[in-house]
């Protein structure tokens, strides 16, 4: 499994045990941080100026901030706008479905809220 290290910002492989991590689930738009913008080991500064480049800063620094040293991208899309192939373990692919917390963030990266939180709304009426 490869994973964005939140304080270098460089993909690290975990090919045996795998360490915590958080995944980055968004909307992809224009001029997105590619995969293979990161997997060579290119340094931020090749990559920094991109529009979707704050997604993976302000993620990276949010799972940094809660003490997860790592991020998944899933399923990048690459330069040809076709996507990296993920291949996943059933263990993994549990563990995208039911993570145990999960957090919504708006696009101005304001905390909307938990799953758990919204789960009891949703079911309270």
């Amino acid at each position: 499994m490869r994973l964005l290290n939140t304080e270098t910002l460089k993909l690290e492989s975990f090919p045996d045990q795998r360490p915590l991590y958080a995944i980055l689930s968004h909307t992809w738009g224009h001029d997105e941080v590619l995969f293979e913008d990161i997997r060579g080991g290119v340094w931020i500064e090749k990559w920094k100026d991109k529009a979707g480049a704050g997604k993976v800063l302000k993620a990276a620094a949010i799972a940094a901030g809660t003490g997860i040293d790592t991020l998944l991208f899933f399923q990048c899309p690459n330069a040809h706008g076709e996507r990296e192939q993920v291949s996943l373990n059933s263990e993994q692919l549990q563990e995208l479905i039911a993570p145990e917390k999960i957090q919504f963030f708006d696009k101005s990266w304001s905390l909307i809220g938990e799953r758990d939180k919204f789960v009891t709304v949703r079911t309270a009426g």
